[in-house]
């Protein structure tokens, strides 16, 4: 991979810069997180993008070549999934970030979530302009709901059982910043609803909770006091499903023998473990996004590195990660070369901002189970 010419300049930047919005007050404490969350989805989807579906050793060989890989530099340009006729994309956001903002623009327009206006939202993001890159099947469902098929019956359409694949889990932030204050049961079924057009198997539902669950959780929660031996007992207890608990007790294994220096696996091991192939199972990315979020809770900005460097769908795992980083953390740890670097367009990063001021407006409870279909 050449090194673009951009990169060399970002290079020169060091340290971390502060940056700022003109607006007409200044942010509270949970608008400062919820900005924070939706910006994380963001920028770790774009800094993942490049390194999709590569294995962690080939991204560190790669990164050799950019000085101090994305430690110092900015994003790297990359190709996204299913577009790789067009050019390499830079500070551009995928599918991922695409459906959060379907999500969160749905809950706002709505004041409250409305699954079959969130569905066909997914569709109405999805056939905008530029194209992001979907899976085939899951652009499969949004023409069938587009098309007028009923949201609550196209969860099945591909496959039997539903969809184990990470795809609810990566959008699923906005629901737990709207729905901060929902008791576990009504946030659960607030999940399922929100992506019950792509996805009703148990697993992908409860990765998506135990996500939607961190982000409500981690904005009320001191950086200073958060312990991540907690948070990971408190996510086991809430989690529904076997291969979800399978997996966060493995988290919780090896971190408590790394904090104790008697670990005796290498990174790639653990990784190996946990299951960094490519992390398509809901459990899987799960078990990813929380090992670079416990390892680096307090480093928020090493965090999303190591999530990118981690392999496989490093996209999804990085966004997912990056968004309860911000939860916690706000947005005073984002690095002004990646902000300044994010797309901006129409909706791009101030669009996120926005949206993310709006949703904390909301404080939702229940499911509207409206049935009938309004496009925004």
């Amino acid at each position: 991979m050449a090194v673009p010419a951009q990169w060399r300049e970002w290079n020169k930047v060091q340290g971390k810069l502060s940056w700022e919005l003109r607006e007409e007050r200044p942010r509270s404490d949970l608008e400062e997180r919820a900005v924070g969350c939706m910006l994380g989805v963001m920028i770790g989807d774009i800094l993942g993008t490049p390194f999709e579906g590569y294995q962690r050793q080939n991204i560190l060989k790669i990164l050799q070549e950019l000085d101090n890989g994305i430690h110092a530099g900015c994003f790297v340009p990359g190709s996204h999934m299913g577009l790789y006729h067009l050019p390499p994309r830079y500070g551009m956001y995928t599918d991922d970030t695409n459906s959060t903002l379907a999500l969160a623009d749905s809950l706002v327009a709505c004041s409250g979530l409305r699954p079959h206006h969130v569905a066909r939202n997914y569709g109405l993001f999805w056939r905008s302009k530029p194209q992001r890159g979907y899976p085939r099947t899951a652009e499969m469902v949004m023409k069938a709901v587009l098309e007028g098929r009923d949201p609550l019956q196209t969860g099945a359409m591909c496959f039997s059982e539903g969809s184990f694949a990470n795809g609810g889990m990566m959008r699923i932030s906005p629901v737990g910043l709207a729905f901060r204050n929902a008791t576990p049961d009504e946030l659960y079924e607030a999940v399922r609803m929100a992506i019950v057009s792509s996805h009703i198997h148990p697993e992908a539902i409860d990765a998506a909770f135990l996500q939607a669950y961190g982000v409500s959780f981690l904005l009320t929660q001191s950086p200073d006091s958060l312990s991540p031996s907690q948070y990971l007992a408190r996510i086991s207890a809430l989690s529904r499903h076997p291969a979800n608990q399978s997996k966060i007790a493995m988290v919780s294994q090896f971190f408590s023998s790394k904090s104790s220096n008697t670990l005796e696996l290498s990174e790639e091991e653990v990784l190996d473990k946990l299951g960094s192939d490519f992390q398509i199972r809901s459990s899987e990315a799960l078990a990813c996004a929380l090992w670079s979020f416990v390892t680096h809770w307090d480093d928020p900005e090493g965090c999303l590195i190591h999530a990118a460097e981690s392999g496989g769908d490093t996209d999804t795992v990085c966004s997912i990660a990056a968004a309860l980083c911000g939860a916690l953390h706000g947005t005073s740890w984002i690095p002004l070369r990646w902000f300044n670097n994010c797309e901006n367009g129409e909706k791009g990063r101030d669009y996120a901002i926005k949206i993310a001021l709006q949703l904390v407006k909301l404080d939702l409870h229940k499911v509207d189970n409206e049935s009938s279909i309004t496009s925004t």
